[in-house]
């Protein structure tokens, strides 16, 4: 099963970005996320090649969709309601931050419906900041920082233990 995510640019109302659809956990997607956002000259630069260009979304970074019949696969944090159950990991990067969110259960549920009148209860979730990483700073830690959301609640990492010594 796909681990799901979204690569996302800070905005002043929040953020916007693209579905990516494999591997999404900070182990696999951290690293690879980290040093593509440092081949580029700007987070502009970034957000023009890697996200703007890929509405479609990715299945790795790189990678993206084609011809998938799905459209575009763009989300905001307008979303959350909607889609937090399926998306696992949020990767925000702002002009000198990464932020990086999991979902978690809010305990409610929510009754759903298909065409056919088939209804039923589906539990809601929300996204969660795990922690907060400098652009400019160390590669952090990305297996203390998947472990830290592992916890229920998520546990924000102190940024002293999100960077490898």
């Amino acid at each position: 099963m796909s681990t799901r995510g979204v690569i996302a640019v800070a905005q002043s109302d929040g953020w916007r970005g693209i579905y990516h659809g494999m591997d999404s956990y900070p182990t696999w997607l951290g690293p690879e996320l980290w040093r593509t956002y440092h081949c580029y000259p700007s987070l502009q630069h970034f957000v023009t090649n890697v996200i703007d260009r890929n509405p479609g979304g990715l299945r790795h970074l790189g990678e993206p969709y084609e011809d998938s019949g799905c459209g575009e696969m763009t989300y905001t944090h307008d979303d959350e309601t909607e889609f937090a159950l399926m998306i696992e990991w949020v990767y925000v990067l702002g002009r000198r931050v990464l932020t990086i969110f999991t979902n978690e259960p809010t305990g409610e549920e929510r009754r759903r419906e298909n065409d056919t009148g088939h209804w039923w209860m589906e539990p809601c979730y929300r996204w969660v900041v795990v922690c907060q990483v400098p652009l400019e700073g160390p590669e952090p830690d990305w297996q203390a920082i998947e472990e830290a959301a592992a916890t229920s609640p998520p546990t924000p990492v102190a940024l002293a233990l999100t960077h490898r010594l």
